[in-house]
């Protein structure tokens, strides 16, 4: 994946500002990736083992609630977020 990026030109095998601008590209790479394998494995492979069925079981605990290490880790991602890039 991050070969044909650094083939394309898009980003740089070595730490850059290259890399801190078009870094979500390669995020986003990953993310489809990881998205594409599970959908594959959901249509294929995990019906047979039964996966899904135990999965029901483990899911069904009742939800947590948000602690303040939560709100401090969403505080912290807002205020990235909301910082200006400089490239």
């Amino acid at each position: 994946m991050s070969t044909a990026l650094i083939t394309a030109g898009l980003i740089a095998p070595r730490l850059s500002l290259k890399n801190a601008g078009n870094g979500w590209i390669l995020v986003q790479t990953v993310w489809l990736s990881v998205v594409t394998i599970a959908i594959g494995r959901l249509r294929d492979k995990w019906p047979a083992e039964n996966t899904l069925a135990r999965l029901d079981e483990a899911l069904q605990t009742p939800a947590q609630s948000m602690t303040w290490h939560d709100a401090l880790w969403i505080a912290a991602a807002i205020a990235a977020a909301a910082t200006p890039k400089v490239i």
